[in-house]
């Protein structure tokens, strides 16, 4: 049904969103792919937005930071909410650290965690939560264009 269906239609993404809770439990792709699928046909942007960001913590479980990237700049089009912005933001953040663009993790986390630590501390503490695992991260392999000397752990 979701897959045939061609236009938003709010009755259906709820139906898919119920169904992706049901099979949360299981966890995998298959749940991600269906609340994304979910936003998609949502009419609304802040409940796009909603099951967007719902999708993204269970793509960052299942390992997928490109999936996660894809996912908040979804919510980042779908909605002005400055809350949800400021989680896709923190989840583009994630998944620039959790690949190997660490340098533009730095840059996307750290102004984020300025920006927001008067109105969200606890966001801008994670933020900088992940700039520091980046920051350790950094020290710890070699430079990019020898990443075949890479030392053994110990």
């Amino acid at each position: 049904m979701a897959a045939a269906t061609l236009v938003p239609d709010e009755a259906i993404a709820s139906a898919l969103e119920e169904t992706a809770g049901r099979a949360r439990r299981r966890g995998g792709y298959r749940v991600v792919a269906a609340l994304e699928r979910a936003a998609e046909l949502s009419p609304e942007g802040k409940q796009r937005a909603r099951r967007l960001l719902d999708a993204i913590e269970l793509a960052m479980n299942a390992g997928e930071p490109l999936w996660v990237e894809k996912l908040a700049g979804g919510v980042v089009s779908a909605t002005d909410d400055e809350a949800m912005l400021m989680s896709a933001k923190l989840w583009t953040g994630w998944a620039l650290a959790a690949t190997t663009r660490q340098k533009a993790a730095l840059y996307h986390l750290l102004p984020l965690a300025e920006d927001v630590v008067q109105d969200a501390p606890v966001t801008a503490l994670t933020a900088v939560g992940h700039a520091a695992f980046v920051q350790h991260r950094r020290r710890h392999l070699p430079p990019a264009d020898d990443r075949s000397a890479r030392p053994h752990p110990s």
